[in-house]
């Protein structure tokens, strides 16, 4: 997570969004918030107290990183943030 907000924090400017949403497979809601409360994310949150967004998206565990492009493409989906993550993040930014 502080990497992914260290990029948010450069990118953002440059046209790159990222959300995070919290699938309530390991967390109730008020643990959540209260984390995400006492963090300095650069970027919004949401909780998906049904997994609804989960379902739709297959998550099977967490954490699932998604990399999605500006036309809703999912370009990225693992459990794990990729090795090469700036270069995907810069590339979906679509500025360098």
């Amino acid at each position: 997570m502080p990497k992914i907000n260290r990029l948010a924090g450069q990118l953002g400017p440059k046209g790159l969004a990222v959300f995070a949403v919290n699938t309530a497979m390991n967390d109730s809601e008020t643990k959540a918030r209260a984390y995400w409360n006492k963090s300095e994310y650069m970027f919004p949150s949401a909780f998906d107290r049904y997994f609804e967004l989960g379902h739709v998206f297959g998550v099977r565990g967490v954490p699932t990183v998604f990399l999605v492009d500006s036309k809703g493409v999912v370009r990225y989906k693992n459990p794990r943030l990729p090795e090469d993550m700036e270069e995907r993040f810069r590339g979906l930014s679509g500025k360098e």
